[in-house]
């Protein structure tokens, strides 16, 4: 029976929430947990193609996958500064979810339509590359935004209807996103090394041979790319139903109804649906209390609160898109806490790079000779099997440890990877198989950091109403160094590049405890960083 209207609270705010408590109490609606990893299954394949085909590009396609991922690494950057933020803002995150993942499978799907291009058409093949890359840039920038924000009002809602706190979820879910997320690029990763019988196959396509196996390889990433699309079609559109219900308190700042206003974030919303849903099988008080915290999260004042404003009626306009241009860098002045994790983000671009030109691209090289490629393919496997199989360990160790002990020792393992390349030759000593595996070790146990606990960081600091431009930060600080690192590492030296990589990790830990220090004072807190 629907409950009566509190005062002040009108009959049409009570139909509102018993429509939306009778929406939620359908056959189809699924626990905010569930919802969760459905999200991050499909767009962990979506993702995994595109890393698969980054990992390919440059070996298969020559030059043009140089300047293939040149252009996306370039689009990446400035679509994070520019645009990320107001888009995910103006189309909501499931909705950039499926765009994204959509323009990035034409991404994947560029690389089968450039291997065949006949080879007297040079220009064409480097076109369809070019804007291969451009395309898949343009939603990697976005993409990790959108993904950033689901994140967050997903947090929201599982802390609310488990009744556990906003924090704890964060560090559960980004855990449970790392683990599918890294589970299954190592699967892809390794898809090549099935089609290995067939290596000396080709094909003769307009005139040209082609690898069959490089082929089947590309078509087979495009068709499950394009696949994972419609798994995500049945995630749950978080911005309708986390929207606050219409008769709940209001910011204090907030303007009449109706009016653009500085009300309760998304998260609040979130925190609120996740009350409702659960209401039934939990008790009252811990369901306020997980409210209570959200909402605690959010405050942060009206400017805080208006960049959380979302188009009126869902729909994209011009207003909500460049209304909200630059976000990203507005965030700088009024949260510049960002500027400390950014570091975080650099380090990680930067070590992936040197471990992939100079370790697998020089080192492997060297001392595996005609094994190498296959080496080179298990070893990368082996950085995502180790970040995976660290999951579980982080996830369990946040609770009694906090997020801090984590952090540091992800940011440790990429200055002794930088030490490590410094001090080693390009020959690795006997037995390289054996002497090669601290350096993707190191990789991994920092990618285990950076793709679980750096995250929830992030939902934790800035929560659903800034985290479309928080997480577009993190898109542009990793998207811009990994770009300079891309174009500058083939001109430098190896101690050069071991050195860049050791500043830019040193600097990674120095800014992290800067940031832990802002975050612990009371009165930071109380603005907010």
């Amino acid at each position: 029976h629907p409950r009566a209207a509190r005062p002040g609270q009108s009959m049409m705010h009570t139909d509102a929430s018993l429509s939306l408590r009778l929406t939620d109490s359908g056959p189809r609606q699924r626990s905010p947990l569930r919802n969760f990893v459905l999200m991050s299954v499909f767009f962990s394949i979506n993702h995994a193609c595109v890393v698969s085909v980054l990992n390919l590009s440059v070996q298969l396609l020559g030059g043009a996958g140089s300047y293939q991922s040149g252009a996306l690494y370039i689009a990446y950057a400035v679509t994070a500064l520019l645009v990320s933020a107001g888009l995910v803002d103006a189309l909501g995150p499931r909705t950039s979810l499926l765009l994204g993942t959509a323009l990035y499978s034409g991404y994947v799907l560029s690389l089968p339509i450039a291997l065949i291009v006949p080879p007297e058409q040079r220009v064409l093949r480097v076109a369809v590359a070019i804007v291969g890359g451009v395309v898949g840039g343009f939603a990697a920038g976005f993409l990790w935004t959108a993904q950033g924000t689901y994140f967050t009002l997903s947090a929201a809602r599982h802390a609310a209807a488990a009744g556990v706190e906003l924090a704890d979820a964060n560090a559960a879910l980004a855990s449970y996103f790392a683990f599918i997320f890294l589970g299954l690029e190592l699967a892809l990763k390794v898809l090549p090394l099935a089609l290995l019988p067939l290596s000396s196959h080709t094909l003769q396509i307009y005139g040209k041979e082609v690898s069959e196996p490089n082929l089947i390889v590309g078509s087979l990433y495009s068709v499950l790319a394009i696949a994972s699309i419609f798994g995500l079609v049945y995630i749950q559109d978080l911005r309708d139903a986390d929207a606050k219900p219409a008769g709940a308190s209001r910011d204090p700042e907030a303007g009449p109804a109706g009016s653009d206003r500085s009300g309760p974030s998304a998260t609040e919303g979130a925190a609120h649906r996740g009350q409702t849903d659960a209401a039934s099988d939990a008790p009252t008080t811990q369901l306020h209390a997980a409210h209570g915290e959200a909402r605690e999260r959010q405050t942060q004042g009206g400017a805080s609160a208006k960049s959380c404003g979302r188009a009126r009626g869902n729909r994209l306009t011009g207003r909500s898109l460049f209304g909200r241009m630059g976000a990203a860098a507005e965030l700088w002045f009024r949260r510049p806490v960002v500027l400390l994790l950014a570091p975080i983000q650099v380090a990680f671009g930067v070590s992936a790079a040197l471990l992939g030109y100079q370790v697998t691209g020089i080192m492997v090289k060297q001392s595996f000779g005609d094994q190498a490629v296959v080496v080179g393919s298990l070893l990368s496997a082996l950085v995502s099997l180790c970040a995976a199989a660290l999951q579980p360990v982080t996830r369990a160790l946040t609770p009694r440890l906090g997020k801090q002990p984590i952090m540091m020792t992800g940011l440790v393992s990429f200055v002794l990877l930088a030490a490590l390349v410094l001090c080693l030759d390009d020959t690795l000593a006997s037995p390289p198989g054996l002497t090669v595996l601290p350096f993707y070790l190191l990789q991994g146990v920092g990618r285990a950091c950076y793709e679980g606990t750096n995250k929830a960081l992030y939902a934790d600091v800035f929560g659903a109403a800034d985290s479309p431009a928080a997480f577009s930060n993190m898109v542009l600080a990793n998207g811009a160094a990994s770009a300079l690192a891309y174009f500058t590492f083939p001109s430098l030296g190896k101690a050069e590049m071991a050195i860049s990589a050791l500043a830019c990790s040193a600097l990674a830990v120095c800014s992290y405890v800067a940031a832990e220090v802002i975050l612990r004072v009371p009165s930071a807190r109380g603005r907010r960083a």
